[in-house]
């Protein structure tokens, strides 16, 4: 959890002199009060207009911490083909974003399908992975637009893949998925996913990701 304190002391006093015997309408001080608050805000929020831009590309990029470091080969725009083992001949198209977020301490996997002629709703998630100090382990939390929700958990990567078990709620039912993220190249990763069923980890499907210039 973040919070916004960089106000927390002593206001300076920001009150504009005025010619004696003049008396501000209460529209001008309605349009001081909003153009204080905006400075405010760009004060705030906006970077320095001589900083060094961060992280190894000089795009402005956030810097990975060395835990999160191995995942870098999932950052970028993706394009990806989703296909289930009880469905082969009807994959899905999906795109993924994924950025570092919160000072590198987190990854960002943004998701959205499109809604087609066989799936009249579109569908978007988000994962948010990091580092737990205590464990040793990546942790993953996950929701989505159907309250589709959950969380789980990897140990360190180990040659090119990471793999994930997670302990979700899916249509209001609970089930278990294990994910088999592996980095195939700079260009490709691939997601080789199962779903837990009576004690057996059981091949559920796969998202194979190109990357997207878009």
């Amino acid at each position: 959890m973040s919070s916004f304190t960089g106000f927390s002391g002593a206001r300076p006093a920001l009150t504009a002199t005025r010619p004696a015997g003049r008396v501000a309408s209460p529209r001008r001080r309605r349009a001081g009060a909003a153009g204080l608050a905006a400075l405010l805000i760009t004060l705030v929020i906006a970077p320095a207009a001589d900083a060094a831009p961060a992280g190894p590309t000089g795009r402005g990029d956030v810097a990975l911490t060395p835990q999160l470091e191995p995942l870098s080969f999932l950052q970028g725009r993706w394009r990806c083909r989703l296909t289930h083992v009880s469905d082969p001949d009807n994959p899905v198209t999906q795109f993924y974003t994924v950025r570092p977020i919160f000072d590198g301490n987190w990854l960002e996997m943004n998701a959205f399908q499109p809604a087609d002629e066989t799936r009249p709703t579109a569908v978007a998630s988000r994962t948010t992975i990091g580092w737990n100090p205590l464990t040793g382990m990546y942790v993953q939390y996950f929701q989505d637009n159907r309250n589709n929700q959950g969380s789980g958990t990897a140990p360190a990567v180990d040659a090119g893949h990471v793999r994930f078990t997670s302990n979700l709620i899916v249509n209001g039912r609970a089930a278990s998925f294990m994910d088999d993220f592996e980095n195939v190249d700079r260009q490709h990763f691939v997601d080789n996913f199962a779903v837990l069923r009576n004690g057996t980890w059981t091949p559920a499907g796969v998202l194979e990701c190109a990357r997207s210039r878009a």
